[in-house]
């Protein structure tokens, strides 16, 4: 009763009005704490002495996340550690496995989102299999996303017309078609939607022209 009659104690409070600095429990915190500070998110990441989750599940630190904008109250995640969980799955019980997760509540996040405006910017480039490529687009798509150049990719096997209109309504300006020639020679055929023209670029000239252009 009187931990709660404090109301929002902090963790030195608590540690010094019931003498517990060396505590397992209390060593942990202040080691999580301390590493908090160093990476500079000590102000972002609160302690609260009334959080308490799932105690038969977790075995030591426990969060929940937030909106840092205080206008969502509920939480969008929690988690924490579990060292006993894994040894229960694999039966062997008598063995801890160090052990730390997270979930987050989709329907949480998306009524957090629903009113607020937010402007979801179209792709700069899609790219498209022609063929049994689909491997090879994917791996253009992850170097084009990891040089900043906004990109889709089509898997559909729709026709090929029909993948090009949709880009032209999105106002997608480029289209990068990947079919077996161009897996052969390690290029990609670019097609310009505004200038209406085509080039068969290499990858690393594709990537420096659409960063000129997209980034």
């Amino acid at each position: 009763m009187e931990l709660i009659t404090m109301g929002n104690p902090t963790f030195e409070s608590i540690v010094n009005t019931y003498a517990i600095p060396q505590t397992t429990g209390a060593l942990e915190v202040l080691a999580l704490q301390e590493l908090l500070s160093k990476l500079g998110l000590g102000q972002i990441c609160k302690f609260d002495p009334f959080l308490s989750r799932g105690l038969s599940f977790y075995t030591g630190t426990v969060y929940e996340v937030f909106d840092a904008t205080n206008g969502y109250k509920s939480s969008i995640g929690a988690g924490g550690r579990y060292d006993a969980i894994i040894g229960q799955l694999v039966g062997r019980e008598d063995m801890a496995y160090p052990t730390v997760g997270i979930s987050f509540g989709m329907e949480s996040i998306m009524e957090m989102i629903s009113n607020r405006p937010f402007k979801l910017n179209e792709p700069s480039v899609l790219v498209i299999p022609i063929g049994e490529t689909t491997p090879s687009v994917l791996q253009v798509a992850a170097e084009l996303r990891s040089n900043g150049i906004r990109t889709r990719t089509d898997t559909s096997r729709r026709k090929l017309k029909n993948s090009l209109a949709t880009a032209s309504a999105k106002g997608i300006r480029y289209v990068i078609l990947i079919g077996e020639d161009e897996v052969n020679d390690d290029n990609v055929r670019l097609k310009d939607m505004i200038a209406k023209t085509e080039d068969v670029l290499s990858r690393e000239e594709v990537i420096v022209l659409l960063c000129k252009t997209c980034c």
